[in-house]
């Protein structure tokens, strides 16, 4: 099998696996039913800050090592090197997106309401959706 293609289909593979666990997060909340309490804004503020500037770190990793190596691969198929940054890419995307998630883990374990832990799934799962593993494989043979 083609390297590229072996390595879309390992990278697919892994992206569902990262989004099955935001919703395994939400059903491990709704199993142990955390009781509300209110959460001092701060402590929002704080989570919303660190998650807008996880996805700064993450469009700039993802600029660097996946667009980047996207249009390599277009000309050479095979350039292992670029291969090889891609999937850095991807899986930095993966991890950004799921620490999102895991703020709004963090938050609703907390206390708070399911608008605002929701908030935070909600973003990150559309992140994982938005990232998902793509390669222009039309010249990939």
């Amino acid at each position: 099998m083609n390297p590229t293609k072996l390595a879309l289909r390992n990278m697919r593979v892994l992206h569902t696996a990262f989004l099955l666990t935001m919703f395994l997060y939400i059903m491990v909340l709704a199993l142990i039913k955390p009781v509300n309490h209110a959460v001092p804004s701060a402590v929002v503020l704080a989570c919303a800050f660190l998650a807008f500037s996880d996805v700064g770190i993450a469009m700039f990793i993802r600029s660097r090592k996946v667009q980047a190596p996207e249009e390599k691969l277009r000309i050479e198929p095979n350039d292992a090197a670029a291969l090889n940054q891609w999937r850095i890419g991807m899986i930095s995307s993966f991890v950004f997106a799921e620490t999102i998630a895991l703020l709004g883990f963090v938050l609703k374990f907390l206390g708070a309401e399911w608008k605002i832990a929701g908030a935070f799934f909600a973003f990150a799962i559309l992140l994982m959706l938005l990232w998902m593993p793509r390669l222009d494989l039309a010249s990939a043979r």
